[in-house]
């Protein structure tokens, strides 16, 4: 059964939980991170739930509700999506890591 987190009331996406636990693309997007290339981010962020089509969608709601396009409504929907990854393995190591510096 796939993962599905609702992004706004009712909207709803699947969250690719194969591609959240496969290590290059955790390695990959930790690296974006590093490097803050948010637009890579991003389009990683998308890949999990849907890709273009479910950004698009995520674009239109957002200008719809505040006007523009939003960074704070952005990054609002993305935390659900980073919220929606496996709470154990690389991200959990990760944390730990983030922890020791």
């Amino acid at each position: 059964m796939a993962k599905k987190i609702e992004l706004w009331e009712g909207y709803e996406v699947e969250f690719n939980e194969d591609l959240a636990d496969d290590f290059d693309f955790v390695t990959d997007l930790a690296t974006a991170e590093k490097n803050s290339d948010l637009a890579e981010l991003i389009s990683m962020y998308f890949a999990l739930i849907g890709g273009d089509k479910v950004y698009k969608k995520v674009r239109e709601h957002i200008i719809k509700e505040t006007g523009h396009f939003s960074s704070k409504a952005l990054a609002e929907i993305l935390s659900k999506v980073s919220d929606a990854f496996p709470k154990v393995g690389n991200r959990a190591l990760k944390r730990t890591w983030q922890n020791l510096k």
